[in-house]
């Protein structure tokens, strides 16, 4: 079994104990909420920080999945940074409030544009009626502007308690869109399930391993091909490598939650992020074995 096939079968325990999101969805830090009327106006601004810890921290919700950003502009949908999402972003050099440039909050209309348009969800047509109406320079008007500049925001209805991203309505959209992704991918025999399914061009992103991307915090990838170089026999990216989607999209998740702040599944020994996980068939024993490696390999406290 490869490293990838036994990620891939980590993710289907996870996801069976509800500690993993589905296919199409992942775990992303969110900071803020825009709270929407049936009309499609902006009424208030919710902080979603948790303060359980020393400092704040961005809370961890299961959103459609994030899409892979290299040095093009690409928008996820009903979440986003704040450039993408209101159009708004911290200038690097001033600090200060700057409006996007590259055309970020005019891919984010445009993407809910084609997959929201003409549905009779409520909170979906609040949405798309905000996103018509909404125009960057307001941005400096709304609750907690300054903090919220450059976090990742969701999008919630007034009066409920949920997100707009947790709505049946909006998990079907988003549901069909992956399918019809999948049926324009180029398909070949998955390296990790053995099965012909449509391959993932590009993985999901890794997020946790000190060092693998000092200059792109957008996360390191354990499969890639971006020089021809690396490329045989015409083939593009992934397809040098065939892993579905789902498969890509299982191992990526699976290690991220080993990587992840706070998980008594990693260690960290000088430059070296090593991660461990148990296989086991009795109820919890997996879990157990895992804490029980996990404090054999645990740095000892700090002495005074």
């Amino acid at each position: 079994m490869t490293v990838l096939q036994a990620l891939a079968a980590h993710y289907e325990r996870l996801a069976a104990e509800d500690d993993a999101p589905p296919f199409g969805f992942s775990r992303e830090n969110i900071s803020y909420a825009i709270v929407l009327s049936p009309r499609g106006v902006a009424l208030d601004t919710m902080q979603l920080l948790d303060t359980s810890g020393k400092k704040p921290r961005p809370r961890v919700l299961p959103v459609p999945q994030a899409v892979k950003r290299t040095s093009g502009v690409a928008a996820n949908f009903l979440w986003d940074k704040t450039a993408y999402v209101l159009g708004a972003r911290r200038d690097s050099n001033t600090k200060q409030l700057a409006l996007v440039k590259r055309g970020e909050h005019a891919a984010f209309r445009a993407l809910h544009e084609e997959l929201i348009v003409g549905s009779d969800d409520t909170g979906l047509r609040a949405l798309h009626a905000f996103l018509n109406a909404w125009r960057p320079e307001e941005y400096s008007g709304l609750h907690y502007a300054e903090d919220m500049l450059d976090t990742h925001v969701v999008f919630r209805l007034d009066g409920d308690s949920g997100f707009l991203h947790d709505r049946a309505a909006a998990k079907d959209i988003w549901s069909a869109h992956l399918d019809r992704r999948s049926a324009g991918a180029e398909r070949g025999f998955c390296l990790v399930s053995g099965r012909r399914a449509p391959v993932a061009r590009l993985h999901p992103p890794l997020k946790g391993v000190s060092d693998a991307k000092p200059s792109k915090p957008s996360g390191a990838s354990i499969v890639s091909f971006n020089l021809d170089a690396f490329e045989s026999f015409g083939k593009k990216q992934g397809a040098n490598a065939p892993v579905s989607e789902r498969a890509a999209s299982a191992y990526t998740t699976a290690l991220n939650a080993l990587l992840a702040r706070g998980s008594k599944r990693r260690i960290q020994i000088g430059d070296t992020t090593t991660v461990f996980w148990a296989e086991a068939s009795g109820e919890g024993e997996a879990a157990a074995a895992e804490e029980f490696l996990s404090l054999m390999i645990a740095p000892p406290p700090p002495t005074d």
